[in-house]
């Protein structure tokens, strides 16, 4: 984990609380990397900064977290590069965090004409697989609750809410086709029962 700019000089302190790795020049030229790392607990933490010309600066970036069995929270929005697993994906959904707004109203024709693409994707996100998905710019006035923009200004989907809401509009036509076959049976039945009694 240590990154060493000039190996000539390198010094190590660790107590109880943790350890701290410091890399850099013996005489008065070059810079200096600095690890810092959590000794408590299960999990392990490791942040890097850059000392040079007696400026201290945090790596932006260069952070690791070792979750070995630790509940952590960590604030602000964190973007991967690669697949994210994991067993089970929750967030909050308490409806006494929620100050309600209207409802969503997708309808079932709306989620059929959605684009459903494989593709893979350009440049270095291109990672040799094919994935799923859709086009974010087709929910752009149909559901802009769903979507987000990144800072170099592409678009972001709230999948899971997205798809919560594509399913309840499948559901909601499917009891009104259910309503309409049942009046439709009804209708039969009479018609049936007035043949007879001719």
């Amino acid at each position: 984990m240590t990154k060493v700019i000039n190996r000539r000089f390198i010094e190590r302190i660790k107590g109880e609380a943790g350890g701290v790795t410091v890399g850099g020049g013996s005489g008065g030229g070059g810079g200096m990397t600095l690890d810092v790392q959590e000794g408590q607990g299960t999990g392990n933490a490791y942040t890097e900064f850059t000392y040079d010309s007696g400026v201290l600066t945090l790596n932006k970036g260069k952070t690791l977290v070792d979750t070995d069995a630790v509940d952590q929270t960590i604030a602000g929005n964190k973007t991967f590069s690669n697949t994210v697993v994991a067993p089970e994906f929750q967030g909050p959904s308490d409806e006494r965090l929620k100050d309600f707004v209207g409802d969503i109203e997708l309808t079932a024709l709306q989620v059929a004409m959605a684009p459903s693409k494989i593709f893979r994707w350009k440049g270095k996100r291109d990672d040799g697989r094919v994935h799923g998905g859709t086009i974010a710019q087709y929910w752009t006035g149909i559901a802009p609750w769903a979507l987000t923009k990144n800072k170099q200004g592409f678009y972001m989907v709230n999948s899971p809410g997205l798809a919560l809401a594509s399913v309840k509009a499948v559901a909601r036509e499917f009891v009104e086709l259910r309503k309409e076959v049942a009046e439709l049976k009804a209708v039969i039945q009479t018609m049936k029962s007035d043949l007879q009694n001719q």
